[in-house]
């Protein structure tokens, strides 16, 4: 486009009588358009020695945000769509709560457990008869945690015969004569399996006495095997079955002076499944396994045979089933 061309298309510009107005507007709309040529022709034709390369990145701002739980989880429903305006504190999208569910499954059952625990505990403590539970332990319905409930509740009660066996037999220091079998004392309320047992005696007249172990008793009949209690030369720390075989193992006669006649002596028995072991003073007297021993369970009892002044005193007996 020739300049003629682009001075025919400008505006008409009305002008004084003098005429100086025209000229100057006309100066500088002359003086632009050159600038502009002059600056548009530059553009293009100067050459570019050098120019800085970076990156970026184009994206659109849709106001979209990142949602994440705290914990994650499997998504149960989402409450808003696409391009759905939300305000504060408005719910989204609800988790399933399978996880959760089964996590408050275990702390219940745990605190279930440990409150049952600490009842029986607690009454094991106090010395009482029974347990004393929460109300809310003694109402519950679930099955599982009557279970727990039952279970708890008769452990207390073997824990508490065997506790009532072991209070009798710390206490116990009793002289046995001729007048009567067995007295009240002088035998556990429960039966026993496997044990370990000891105990010091001191005969202070002749006669036959003994330690029964896994005993049946009906009346002042006693049936079982008896560790031997004797003066010396009869046999002390052998084995006899009452009711039935009768010796089953007597002891070496080498080991007949380690009785010491009048004074105290320590009796040790073992019996685990069908095998009893006898020690007496720290020396083992004998070691006997019988199948029907190892079938058998019943209880402990100190023994004394009936007539023949027999006086016999017994003192710190420690029982611990095994």
């Amino acid at each position: 486009m020739s300049l003629k061309l682009l001075l025919e298309h400008l505006p008409q510009v009305s002008i004084d009588s003098s005429g100086e107005s025209t000229r100057l507007v006309r100066s500088g709309l002359l003086f632009g358009i050159l600038l502009f040529l002059g600056l548009f022709l530059w553009g293009i034709l100067a050459p570019i020695r050098g120019a800085v390369v970076t990156s970026g990145t184009i994206k659109i701002d849709l106001n979209r945000k990142t949602l994440q739980h705290l914990e994650g989880g499997i998504i149960k429903k989402i409450l808003v769509r696409e391009g759905s305006r939300v305000e504060k504190g408005q719910t989204l999208l609800i988790l399933e709560d399978i996880s959760t569910r089964s996590q408050f499954s275990i702390l219940k059952d745990r605190l279930f457990i440990n409150q049952v625990k600490e009842a029986r505990l607690q009454a094991q403590k106090r010395n009482l008869d029974t347990i004393v539970f929460p109300k809310e332990i003694t109402e519950t319905t679930d099955p599982k945690f009557k279970r727990i409930l039952a279970n708890e509740i008769e452990l207390f009660n073997s824990k508490r015969k065997s506790f009532t066996d072991q209070v009798k037999l710390l206490k116990f220091e009793i002289i046995q004569t001729e007048n009567g079998l067995i007295e009240d004392l002088n035998y556990t309320e429960r039966y026993y399996k496997d044990f370990d047992l000891t105990l010091e005696f001191k005969q202070e007249a002749d006669g036959n006495s003994g330690v029964f172990v896994r005993s049946v008793i009906e009346g002042t009949k006693i049936a079982g095997w008896q560790v031997e209690v004797a003066p010396k030369n009869h046999d002390t720390g052998g084995i006899y079955e009452s009711y039935g075989r009768g010796w089953l193992e007597q002891i070496p006669d080498e080991k007949e002076n380690i009785l010491i006649e009048n004074e105290w002596n320590k009796m040790h028995i073992k019996v685990v499944g069908n095998e009893i072991t006898t020690w007496l003073n720290g020396t083992q007297m004998v070691n006997l396994k019988d199948e029907k021993i190892g079938a058998a369970v019943g209880r402990i009892a100190l023994q004394i045979h009936a007539g023949g002044g027999i006086k016999i005193l017994w003192r710190n007996i420690e029982l611990k089933e095994l």
